[in-house]
């Protein structure tokens, strides 16, 4: 590999094979950045500062109205803000482009992270799809449990048209795409979609009909017909029903409803067809701009963090290219450093030796008292490289590392789920270990973030290496049926596949 002396070393060598005549001024490591925070986004933005805070606003706008439709109040507890990158990445090969998307979120355990990749404003780069999926996973991180498969995929969908108007947002338009594949097919009965608990082995045209009748239910139940006491509708009947017992009981909650099957149906034909649809203006309170402190960063920390949007998109050459360049600007940065260190092991680094190991001692040993941030990154780069290394000796040392440093970010006041991820995968990924250890950190971390369907693929994982194959199945189904994330279904459709071709 190209950056081999340099990655053991940490050295300054300039890479010049991504150069890019012509695309230079546009390319993400050329570009100044500033950050933000508000109460549920930590933004980091190439774009001025004001057009950083109109997107921070819009963000904080659609999160609103995402509450809102999910019956959810507008001060709901924020675990951890959800991390947004916001840059320009016209540039050639588009390094950090997933699908060709030019926004998309991925489902990482501590929090989502959103990526704009175009510099416009909010409502030209959030696609339907992108909104609907940041709604699945703020429904799941507030929910105690698991909810209905049709409930979740339907009330998802209404964020599809969350629109910011003025100084306020509004909810509640028909989708006219949706609307129209339930009108199209009026064959069986609409309402049995509320029965489906497993859509994972449907074509995509079924998977398409699926989420266009869940969306029927919910919007028909939320904005069809008079508004009861308050502002109750009947799907919060609903909602209220799942949440009043101990596991949800959805044939029981549907009486909560009061409407039968056939009545169900028809009103929602009658709500499809109708010219005029009933739709609902907020204006959120708590984001006010004089509060908010746009701040500078400089190319080091801007260029570390997209390094680590690399790690987190597996590109490990990408994420190396970005954490020597932070360094050309900062030697001692040490999110670069660190990172540096996880991007070589990541990329199979030929000379993987004891030395790579050394130098994250080195860092770590520096401060004090390190955030925990870092002491995650750190466990995550000594992970890394216990599963590549053939030398039981330095795997050994590796993996001790690792956890030593997870186990310090976990005494935190606030402990991070990232921590126990990275413990269970202490166990899934590296050579000679029980990988049933895995499956009481995965479980520690689901009860501090459950929204991650991340989470449940990796205890899939976990359980089908441990023999618990049934149960393995099952989850794995469940993240197909759940989840949007390509990757992701990808995934637990391979450990599927291998499980039944033993």
């Amino acid at each position: 590999m190209r950056r081999v002396g340099r990655a053991v070393g940490f050295g300054l060598g300039v890479s010049l094979s991504l150069s890019m005549a012509g695309c230079a001024s546009r390319s993400p490591h050329h570009q100044e950045f500033v950050e933000l925070r508000t109460r549920n986004f930590l933004v980091t933005s190439s774009l001025s500062p004001d057009k950083t805070l109109e997107f921070a606003r819009s963000l904080e706008y659609f999160h609103a109205g995402v509450l809102a439709l999910l019956g959810l109040p507008e001060d709901a507890p924020v675990a951890s803000p959800t991390p947004v990158y916001i840059f320009d990445d016209r540039s050639l090969g588009r390094p950090f482009s997933v699908e060709q998307e030019a926004a998309y979120l991925l489902d990482e355990v501590e929090a989502p992270v959103l990526v704009f990749r175009g510099a416009r404003d909010f409502t030209a780069r959030a696609t339907p799809d992108l909104r609907h999926r940041y709604a699945h996973r703020v429904l799941r991180d507030h929910a105690r449990v698991e909810r209905p498969l049709w409930y979740e995929e339907g009330a998802a969908q209404l964020s599809r048209t969350v629109e910011e108007v003025g100084e306020g947002v509004r909810i509640g338009r028909v989708d006219a795409d949706l609307a129209q594949i339930v009108l199209d097919w009026r064959r069986g009965e609409l309402v049995s979609a509320m029965q489906r608990f497993d859509v994972s082995d449907e074509t995509r045209a079924e998977r398409t009909l699926f989420e266009a009748q869940a969306w029927a239910i919910a919007h028909t139940l939320e904005f069809s017909g008079p508004v009861g006491s308050g502002s109750s509708t009947p799907l919060d009947a609903y909602r209220r029903a799942l949440d009043s017992r101990s596991e949800a009981q959805p044939e029981r909650a549907f009486s909560e409803i009061g409407l039968s099957r056939e009545a169900l149906e028809k009103r929602i034909y009658r709500h499809l067809e109708a010219r005029e649809s009933r739709v609902r203006v907020l204006e959120p309170r708590g984001y006010d701009p004089r509060r908010i402190s746009v701040v500078p960063i400089s190319r080091a920390e801007s260029r570390s963090r997209l390094g680590e949007l690399a790690l987190l998109l597996d590109r490990a050459d990408l994420a190396a290219d970005y954490f020597e360049r932070a360094l050309e600007d900062e030697p001692d940065h040490p999110r670069a450093r660190v990172g540096l260190a996880c991007a070589s092991a990541m990329g199979g680094d030929p000379a993987l030796d004891g030395s790579l190991l050394e130098a994250l001692d080195e860092v770590m040993a520096r401060p004090s008292d390190p955030p925990v941030a870092l002491q995650i990154a750190a466990g995550d780069a000594a992970r890394a490289i216990a599963a590549v290394s053939t030398a039981p000796e330095l795997r050994s040392k590796a993996l001790a590392f690792a956890r030593a440093r997870y186990a310090e970010a976990l005494r935190d006041p606030s402990p991070s789920a990232r921590a126990e991820m990275g413990m269970a995968l202490s166990y899934l990924e590296v050579a000679g270990e029980d990988p049933a250890g895995a499956v009481e950190w995965i479980e520690a971390a689901r009860k501090r973030r459950g929204g991650s369907l991340l989470l449940e693929l990796r205890l899939a994982q976990s359980e089908a290496k441990s023999g618990a194959e049934r149960s393995a199945q099952i989850r794995a189904r469940n993240v197909i049926s759940r989840s949007h994330d390509l990757a992701l279904e990808r995934a637990a459709r391979a450990l599927l596949e291998s499980r039944s071709s033993r």
